[in-house]
């Protein structure tokens, strides 16, 4: 599904398969020769797109957010101005390429009925043993109602799904643990029929994750104070500076991370989603973002790379595409239903 213009609701396509009788996983079946470390690789590549399983409070020793979280938060009012004036001024790549993005995601996050998927993979490497997972994970939102799903498929399999109801502005978040994830493409999962955490308020999901999800379309924080400014001689990742260039249909906006401040919330998502010993070390986070004329995001491309501790230190990769969509917004899924991700290419 390409990002076009507004369009009419639609339900998603699927069902979801019944729940197969219980009998050892493959995954199950080799815990006897596999060694702590390897095990903790394969916990952890689930656990980034397992983005929304809460436990009941932080494991001790691990702080929420390793900096003040006023330093480094988007300022919206700030960001509004900015794209106000390089409007009537008719040009938008004024704006500093961290606004330019920053705007895009923010008024993404505005939208009353939304829906955007992401595909990519995670590659973990452990004492030389190595591990990729493919992903597959979407979002959408309906007024006050929101659904976030997380599928991976490799040599463990994972699948997260959470609901989240807002009124009178505060959340109210339940969280459900998949199994028998049998079609990652056709997103093919069965899921409980009852919550596996929650319901928990939005309190203590910013204290867990760092935000509330239905209000945040990403996890990353982009400011000046976050990002490496265009002629900065840092390009850890290699991939390219910071930077905007014109295309054909708008602007792409290249963002080299400074990975010790704009990735705090998902640092603190990563902690509890993948029982993580410490806060990870990101080595570098590189985001491409195309936009149109208006600055309405169609597309972001994250590739990281970074050591996580899950009792010994795992090196891990991953290039994950996410596409917003503005037409065609389907409409919540319940728990029979699946999100068939082979329709949205």
């Amino acid at each position: 599904m390409k990002p076009e213009q507004e369009g009419a609701s639609k339900p998603l396509e699927g069902k979801a398969e019944a729940p197969a009788k219980k009998k050892k996983s493959k995954f199950q079946r080799v815990l006897g020769y596999c060694g702590y470390g390897a095990l903790g690789l394969l916990c952890l590549l689930g656990g980034i797109v397992g983005g929304y399983y809460l436990h009941g409070k932080a494991p001790a020793k691990i702080r929420t957010i390793s900096v003040d979280p006023a330093s480094i938060q988007m300022d919206e009012e700030r960001i509004d101005a900015e794209y106000q004036k390089a409007k009537d001024a008719g040009d938008l790549s004024s704006m500093t390429p961290w606004d330019m993005a920053a705007y895009s995601l923010i008024s993404y996050g505005r939208r009353s009925s939304s829906f955007w998927w992401c595909k990519g993979k995670a590659t973990g490497t452990v004492s030389g043993i190595g591990s990729t997972q493919a992903i597959r994970s979407c979002a959408v939102r309906q007024e006050n109602k929101y659904m976030e799903e997380s599928l991976s498929a490799g040599f463990v399999k994972t699948a997260w799904r959470t609901y989240e109801t807002i009124e009178n502005g505060t959340h109210e978040i339940t969280v459900y643990k998949g199994t028998n994830v049998s079609n990652l493409e056709k997103g093919k999962a069965s899921w409980p029929s009852s919550p596996t955490n929650g319901p928990i308020d939005d309190e203590a999901c910013v204290k867990l994750q760092g935000l509330t999800p239905c209000n945040h379309p990403s996890n990353y924080q982009l400011t000046e104070a976050t990002v490496h400014a265009e002629g900065d001689s840092k390009n850890p990742s290699g991939i390219g500076p910071t930077k905007v260039e014109e295309t054909e249909g708008g602007y792409r906006i290249e963002l080299e991370l400074n990975t010790d401040f704009a990735c705090e919330n998902y640092k603190t998502q990563m902690v509890h989603t993948s029982d993580l010993k410490a806060r990870p070390r990101f080595h570098y986070s590189h985001l491409s973002i195309e936009v149109d004329q208006s600055l309405q995001i169609q597309t972001l491309r994250s590739r990281e790379s970074y050591t996580a501790n899950v009792g010994v230190e795992s090196e891990v990769t991953s290039d994950l595409t996410t596409y917003y969509c503005y037409n065609g917004i389907p409409q919540i899924p319940g728990l029979s239903e699946n999100v068939d991700y082979s329709s949205l290419e």
